[in-house]
């Protein structure tokens, strides 16, 4: 025989033994005092002062600032960069494509130097010679003044070239080759060859662009080739005039464009931080003010008024702290009172703890168990065994009306009076009615007690049974293996002074046969509900105690709270849970 008493958990609910986590209201208000605070204390709520860690606001919106300005140079230097880079292309291609067409222009006899005479009489058949690569011609073939005037046109297009290379330090080469590609006239180099390597190659406006290096002594240079090409009098080609470009200039000029491209970003970037800054200072500030202001009010002092200036954001949310102080004062003055009252609630838990007994009575033959479980409010649910002076056992389970301290009360004084009346007296009706009339002039309207009473002679097997306003009793036939509930008349404790009461009241016998099972409940074992929010209900529990009647009592109290606690699926009931139980053996 066991009895599952009810204990503590945490502040707010009991449990039954075994669970995880049990302390009853004294352990917790003990260790409250062991830590030298009591509940409600405001200086628990107080901690340290918080810490700005990391980057302040001002720091932050620097930085961002800072890296939006980053990029945005970053960007428009890209687009400058690729601008500048096009521009200078386009320069030196318009260069080097108006240099090599300039150079082309002469026909190709005022290119050619003169070594000798030449049989041909015109400088038609000249160009015609040069093109068949005949290149000593016999002296006497032109005339004095044509041969002096030739040479003046020849010298003259030389100094066109020596100008070219001295006005523009680009020009790495120039070359006037014949159409065989055999060199006519070389300035810039002693060589036969031209030292350009192409790498590719495209035409504009009549005019091949190679790109490549040239190499010189120096070693290689990043260079263009603008070749045009020298077109005769009948309108064919008769000659090639090339001309070599450094790239230099471009890349030095891009490397001038980075410099100051770097340049203006980090003083664009230094100069956005300094204002960045400064603006943070002035944005910060009101929330430096708001943070001093809520540090104070932390601390304890509810009566700091809240600073509130325009009615930005910050100033909306200054006006809010100001109201959230006003709502934690009464906050902390209701807790204040929260707190008596949790202490009361706490005295009320304990005593009606030990309402229920410890140990329950072995009596042979029997088997007796019973089960509490609280509910989130305190209740006024109790049950009761012990051994009367004849012998007889007498048993009940009770509920108060209402919940919380003053059911708890109630429930305290009605297991009082049942319990001095019992020692005196051995009938059970008799003790229902004196407990009515010592309980019913201390009751309030709408305030009574319902209980379920039975003494059993054990020798005998026979039961006692009165209820006063209770449900009634539940017996369990072991020969039919049918459940059936014993109704007994009766109104509820306190409903009445006497006479009602006593006209009322009726007891019944029952003879319990070896087998038979009686079980006690109060009404919130029907009540208790599922997820879906359906009623467990009196029929599905009285086959549930016809299933698992025929095991003794504590196995019978374990399948049938495992049943309930798979039925209610994680929810909490609302009310108490009690039954208590008898099985003959």
């Amino acid at each position: 025989m066991s009895a599952q008493k009810p204990t503590r958990k945490g502040d707010s609910t009991l449990i039954v033994p075994g669970a995880p986590g049990a302390h009853s209201a004294t352990q917790i208000l003990r260790a409250a005092e062991l830590k030298g605070k009591k509940p409600g204390d405001s200086s628990i709520l107080h901690g340290e002062r918080i810490r700005r860690t990391g980057l302040s606001v001002s720091a932050k919106f620097a930085l961002i600032v800072s890296a939006a300005i980053a990029l945005f140079m970053l960007v428009f230097g890209m687009a400058l960069y690729s601008q500048q880079k096009g521009a200078l292309n386009e320069q030196i291609d318009a260069a080097g494509i108006h240099a090599a067409r300039s150079l082309a222009a002469a026909d190709i006899s005022a290119w050619y130097q003169f070594n000798g005479a030449y049989e041909n009489t015109d400088f038609g058949g000249f160009e015609t010679a040069i093109a068949k690569g005949d290149k000593k011609i016999p002296e006497g073939a032109l005339k004095k003044e044509q041969i002096d005037e030739a040479k003046k046109r020849t010298e003259f297009n030389r100094q066109r070239l020596a100008k070219l290379i001295s006005e523009d330090d680009r020009v790495l080469d120039v070359m006037i080759t014949d159409p065989s590609q055999r060199e006519i006239i070389r300035i810039a180099s002693g060589s036969t060859k031209l030292a350009f390597s192409p790498q590719s190659a495209r035409e504009d406006l009549g005019v091949q662009i190679g790109y490549g290096t040239y190499v010189a002594s120096a070693g290689e240079i990043p260079a263009r080739s603008f070749t045009a090409s020298i077109v005769g009098f009948h309108g064919s080609e008769v000659g090639k005039a090339t001309v070599v470009l450094s790239e230099r200039s471009i890349q030095e000029s891009l490397q001038g464009v980075q410099k100051r491209i770097l340049l203006l970003t980090l003083f664009f970037v230094a100069l956005g931080v300094g204002v960045s800054f400064m603006m943070g200072a002035r944005v910060t500030a009101p929330i430096t003010d708001l943070t001093h202001d809520v540090e104070v009010i932390a601390k304890g002092d509810l009566d700091h008024k809240v600073k509130v200036g325009a009615m930005d954001e910050i100033g909306v949310l200054a006006k809010t702290v100001a109201r959230m102080t006003q709502s934690l004062k009464g906050a902390q003055e209701a807790q204040v009172e929260h707190a008596k009252q949790k202490h009361q609630l706490a005295v009320a838990l304990e005593i009606q703890s030990n309402l229920f007994p410890k140990t329950l009575p072995q009596v042979p033959g029997y088997d007796l168990a019973a089960f509490y479980r609280p509910g989130p409010e305190v209740g006024g649910d109790y049950y009761d065994v012990f051994p009367m002076q004849d012998g007889r056992l007498f048993f009940a389970v009770a509920s108060a009306s209402g919940k919380g301290i003053p059911a708890a009360m109630l429930t305290v004084m009605a297991r009082s009076f049942t319990t001095a009346t019992a020692e005196r007296e051995s009938d059970i009706a008799s003790i229902f009615k004196i407990v009515n009339r010592l309980l019913s002039p201390d009751l309030r309207r709408g305030m009574y007690v319902t209980s379920l009473a039975a003494i059993l002679d054990p020798k005998t097997g026979h039961l006692q049974v009165a209820n006063a306003g209770h449900h009634p009793l539940i017996r369990y036939d072991a020969a039919t293996k049918t459940v059936t509930p014993l109704h007994a008349d009766g109104i509820g404790l306190g409903f009445d002074k006497g006479p009602v009461f006593d006209r009322t009241l009726r007891v019944i016998d029952v003879e319990l046969k070896p087998g038979d099972r009686v079980t006690m409940v109060t009404p919130g074992v029907f009540g208790i509900k599922n997820r879906e929010g359906h009623e467990l209900g009196e029929e599905n529990f009285h086959r549930l105690v016809a299933r698992e009647a025929a095991k003794d009592s504590s196995a019978f109290v374990k399948l049938v709270t495992y049943t309930l606690d798979q039925f209610l699926g994680g929810s909490v009931p609302d009310s108490d849970i009690t039954f208590l139980t008898l099985r003959r053996a």
